[in-house]
Parts: C-alpha cells; structure tokens; sequence
C-alpha cells in the first residue's frame, strides 16, 4: 500500500508493509517535521495582490512553522492558507510594510484575518476544505494573573478591564508611559478612548489619575505632537491651566457646535478677556478693573473706573447704555446703590462723618484732550451726625458754567426735607419759609409756564382733599390776563389785564398808621406837603354846647379822607341855654384839628335857635371846638337863653394826623 499525507502536518504516514529497510529515514524525517512545526521559521511573501503559504508532503518547510515572519512584499497581499484539508495555528509576524490578509478556501471577509504591517497575531484554520474558515485566536482573550508587555500594545478594539487595579505601578514603573496613535490612522481618530458602560446614573465614572497636590505636579499635561508646546495642564493643586488665546480664536470655548471664536483668552499678564463671535467683549485689566467696548482704562471725570462701559459708532448708543430690569412678583423695583465707609477694608463699617461723600454721580465730557472734566454732578452727602439706623444726608446738584473749569452747586435738598436753588443750605432761612428756598448773587426769580389758554397757579392748602387743597392761591389767567389772589378759598382780589386793582370780595385796609394809597405818581403843583393816602373812616361823635348845662346832646357823624374831616351834627331840641349870656361855641369834634394858623375850619348853622344871630362859624387850631359867629363878623355871636333850644352844625376842617 503507497504511504499518504493527510494528517495536518502533512506527515508521511507509511503504508503496511512498505519500505522495508527504509521506513527508519521517513520516521526521521517526519520527527523533523513535528519539530519544524512548533519551531521559527521566516519566508518572503511575494510582491502581488496574491500569495500562498502551503505545508508540503512529507518534506521540510518554513511555511509549517509555529512561528513565521514574513518579510518582503511591497503591497497588500491576499495569502492563501493550503492545503485547505489541514487545520494548523501559526504566530504569524507581519515585517512587510502593507497589510497581509489570510483565508482559506471561499471563505468571506468576516471569516479571514488581516494583520497590519508590523503586527502580530495568532491564527488558525479549520482544515474544512472549500469552506475552511481562519480564526484570530486573540479576539476574546482573557488573560489571568500579571502579563507583562515589553514593546508596544497594539489595540484597535476595545481594551476592557474589570479588575479594580489595572495596571501597577503606572503603564511603566519608574517611567515615562506613552500611548501612541499608529501611522495610517484616519484623520481626526482618538488616540485613547476611555469608556465606562454602566449604565445606571451617578455611577458612571471615567479617568483617576493620581499624582502630587503642589503646583508644580502636573498630573495631566496635553501637548502637542511634537512636545513643543503646552495646550493644557492640570497641576497638582487643582489649577486648571489654558493657552493664552486670542480673542478670533479663545483658549477655553464652546464645545457643542462651530462657534469656536466665542469663549475666554488671556490676552495679557494678570488680565481675563471674553469674547464673542472672534470680538473682544469684554476683559479684567491688571488692575481688576472691568472693560467693556474698550481694551484699556479711559479715566474720567479724573477717576479710573472699576466698571467701564465704552459705546462707539455714530449711532451706537445702544452699546453704552446700562439697563438694570427687575422682575418680581411683589413690589420690589430694580436698585442701584451707592455706599460710603470709613473703613479701609473691604466689608467694613466704620461710621462716616458730617459733610462726608455718600455717593457721586459725574457727567463728563471730552475736551479735545481728555475725558477729565465733568460738567455736572449728582452728590449724596452726610447731613448731620450719623446714628444707629440714621444716616441724615443731602442730596446736590452742580453744573458747570461756560469757561469754568469746576462746577457749581446749584440746588440741594437737605436731611429736612427743604429745598434750595442757588444755596445749599435752604434750612438756615427763616423756618416759616425755608421749605424752598431761591438765592441769586443777584436777581432771583421763579417762572411758570403755562399755554395762553390755561391758568399758572401757586396754591396754599391745609388737606389734600376738597376746598382744604386750595385755602388761599395766586394764579394768573392767561386766557384773561389777570391775577387773582384768593383766600378762604374763594377769589379776593383781582390785578386786571388794563391795569385796574378789583377787590371782589372784602376791604382794602390799611393796617398800619402812616401808610396808605400813595399818588405822588400824579405830579403835584409847588407846596405839596403829602400825595399818601393814609385813611378813610366814617363815625360818630358826641358835641357840647357852650353856656348849656349838662343834659342829653344829638349824635353827631363825620367822614375822614386822609386828612380831611367832614362833621355834621344836630343838638336833638333838648337843650336848656341857662350858663348866662354869652357867645356860642362848642367841643367834641372827633379829630383834633391841624396845629397850623393857616388849617382854620369852618362850618354852617341852620334851624338855630341856639344862637339865633349866627349862620356860621369857625373851628379853633390844634383843639376839637368851634365858634359861632355872626354875620360879617369874627366876634362869637350871642346865645339865647332858655329852655328846647336846638342847633344843626355841618363843617370841615382839616385834623392833626
């Protein structure tokens, strides 16, 4: 019987009976094979899309090695498994520089192997004939105990770990580990993927790293490729640490979507910028202040502000215009407040003093040079002396005049509640009238404007509801052109628009002796001694007739203008002439008379049968009587004696005062 090869290592098994007395060499031979096959062994691999590794019959041959290194090639290569009878493994070394693909028989691509160049795998075949199939032995491997990888470990799957210490001591203990993105590698493929698969929130954890807690540690440093240069590090302390940035291209950005020119860059030492769109937006200086619009500190109004807010553009005034919105369900508004302490620490409380600055508000505008001078300012100052829960302060307002350098306060209200225009301390007027209060250097005045067809008022009220909001008032009609004073609520007195004075309700009184209507508007001729006015009053008197004994004499009235008294008095027809015989007179006018030779009065008698032969008479100088007289005569006429004498008497005369 001839020998056959059918075994998977292709041995020469030797028929019954055949070779005789040389069956010793093949036995020796096929010793050699089974050493070949679990030995070293290395052959090229042809330089074409297609190849073999065939184990030959019963003779040595690299290709049943254990072990083969393939070296050669020069492009990817499709290598053949024969024959495809035999089922065999192989630690198969890819030294070529393309990947080296292995089937068997008809198998598909699920069903072959592909080693890349420089790779190692463990592969088999089934030994199935045309439906042989060949295995990476490696696929699922799991590995017990401590393995140990001298070279490079090669993972283009998933690498997945369950024991809580993976690897000891470091990927390398005492050194340097690197992981290493293999060349060939499609663009924009992670070098290390770290994955937890539970499933369950809260519990799902990524990567640990430990390492020193000083600044100087660097338990995470990410460089690029070449090692030249940091992009981020994580120091030991916890600092996180970024590229300086730009503003077109920030250090620290967004990370969903293609908005990479928005984010946060340092765009010089000890200095926060943001930015949106690849525009700086805003940035902390070295000095902490806050910029916006504006890479630098502008002062103003001769102060560096801490927050700067700075618009540009014709028409951009929606960039430096600060809004403060509030949105409550209660009362409660948007607040901007402005504090003052005499602490030098920040969040102390040391109490301010009379006169101190609470807050400041500038206006200020350029001068061709700079932004220093300000031309108006609101202030808030201490009022008084500060107590527990009590801060008395005043509130200034200040504009600057035109060719001034500093401005000037111009109205205040104090910790009273009084208001000054033109002063700032309102309260130092008269209390009854020091509520508001205008001063000028020179003239001082308040203007109503009002349209032609309506009314400027001042009122005075004692309430806030009815005819208590309006108990006295000026007003100006400017439809009629007049003035009205009211009182009680009521109209009183009337300036008309052609100049007449109208009291609609009331007396005009003078209140003061001495005073009155003046006229010394009206020239008067030479000698004019008064042009006032000073009184007019009607009344009544009581006279006395001489040579009568007492009794009951008439009433007597008089009228007084200024100066100018005019009397009219009747004796009633009682009277009893019974003193004796003698001239008439009489006393009791209700004014003295003028004290000047020149100021007799005189008057005129009627139905007298008092002193029958007088018609008139004269009044005395500086005294309240007056003589009857007769007819052409300046002697005092005779009375007649009896019993139901009367007398009527009208004069005038002019009085002392």
């Amino acid at each position: 019987m001839a020998s056959t090869y059918v075994n998977n290592l292709r041995l020469e098994e030797i028929g019954t009976g055949e070779q005789s007395g040389t069956w010793g060499d093949t036995t020796n031979t096929n010793l050699k094979i089974i050493g070949q096959a679990v030995a070293w062994g290395q052959r090229a691999i042809a330089n074409a899309s297609t190849d073999n590794i065939t184990i030959g019959d019963g003779a040595l041959d690299a290709d049943r090695c254990l072990g083969l290194k393939l070296t050669g090639g020069g492009q990817a290569c499709a290598v053949t498994l024969l024959p495809l009878t035999s089922s065999k493994t192989w630690f198969i070394y890819n030294t070529t520089n393309s990947t080296l693909t292995f089937r068997a028989g008809s198998n598909t691509t699920s069903e072959q192997v592909a080693i890349l160049a420089g790779e190692t795998k463990v592969i088999a075949t089934d030994g199935l004939g045309a439906n042989s199939i060949v295995y990476d032995l490696l696929t699922a491997v799991s590995l017990a105990g401590n393995t140990t990888v001298g070279g490079t470990l090669g993972v283009t799957g998933v690498l997945t770990t369950t024991a809580a210490t993976v690897f000891s001591g470091g990927f390398a203990s005492n050194q340097e580990s690197t992981i290493i993105a293999a060349d060939g590698q499609a663009d924009n493929a992670f070098v290390l993927t770290i994955k937890n698969q539970e499933a369950t929130d809260d519990r799902s954890f990524g990567l640990r790293i430990e390492a020193g807690s000083t600044a100087t540690d660097l338990p995470l440093n990410i460089e690029t490729h070449d090692g030249g240069t940091a992009l981020f590090q994580l120091a030991g302390n916890g600092q996180a640490r970024f590229l300086d940035g730009t503003a077109s291209l920030p250090s620290i950005s967004n990370l969903n979507g293609p908005d990479l020119n928005t984010g946060i860059f340092f765009p010089a030492a000890d200095e926060i910028g943001f930015t949106e769109g690849g525009v700086e937006a805003a940035r902390f200086d070295s000095s902490g202040r806050l910029l916006m619009g504006n890479t630098a500190n502008v002062a103003v109004g001769g102060h560096n502000g801490a927050i700067q807010l700075t618009g540009a553009g014709t028409a951009d005034y929606h960039s430096s215009t600060l809004a403060i919105i509030g949105n409550s369900t209660n009362s409660n508004g948007a607040y901007i407040t402005l504090a003052s302490s005499r602490s030098n620490s920040a969040g102390g409380v040391t109490v301010v003093q009379d006169d101190d600055t609470l807050g400041l508000i500038l206006f200020a505008g350029a001068d061709g040079s700079d932004l220093t001078s300000y031309g108006a300012t609101i202030g808030a100052f201490v009022d008084g002396t500060p107590g527990s829960d009590s801060m008395p302060s005043r509130l200034v307002f200040a504009t600057t005049p035109a060719d001034a350098a500093g401005s000037t306060n111009r109205m205040a209200i104090t910790s009273t509640g009084r208001v000054g225009v033109g002063t700032i301390t309102p309260d130092s007027f008269n209390s009854a009238g020091n509520h508001f209060v205008v001063s000028a250097s020179g003239n001082a005045g308040i203007t109503i404007d009002a349209t032609s067809s309506t009314s400027s008022s001042v009122f005075f009220a004692d309430g806030d509801s009815g005819t208590e909001a309006y108990r006295g008032y000026v007003q100006y009609n400017h439809g009629d052109d007049k003035m009205v004073i009211g009182a009680a609520a009521g109209t009183k007195f009337e300036v008309l628009a052609n100049g007449n004075v109208e009291v609609t309700d009331g007396d005009l009184v003078i209140g003061t002796a001495g005073h009155g209507i003046d006229f010394s508007i009206n020239a008067g001729s030479g000698g004019v001694e008064s042009e006032l006015l000073d009184d007019y009053e009607t009344g009544t008197f009581t006279m006395t007739l001489g040579q009568v004994s007492a009794g009951s004499f008439g009433i007597g009235r008089y009228v007084k203008v200024g100066r100018l008294v005019h009397f009219q008095w009747y004796s009633n027809g009682t009277i009893n002439v019974d003193q004796g015989a003698g001239g008439g007179s009489f006393t009791g006018l209700p004014f003295t008379t003028d004290d000047d030779n020149a100021s007799y009065g005189t008057f005129s008698s009627s139905h007298n049968t008092y002193c029958p032969t007088a018609a008139n008479g004269y009044i005395n100088v500086n005294g309240t009587s007056g003589v009857f007289t007769a007819l052409n005569t300046t002697g005092g006429a005779a009375v007649s004696t009896g019993t139901g004498k009367y007398v009527m008497v009208a004069g005038t005369y002019r009085s002392k005062a």
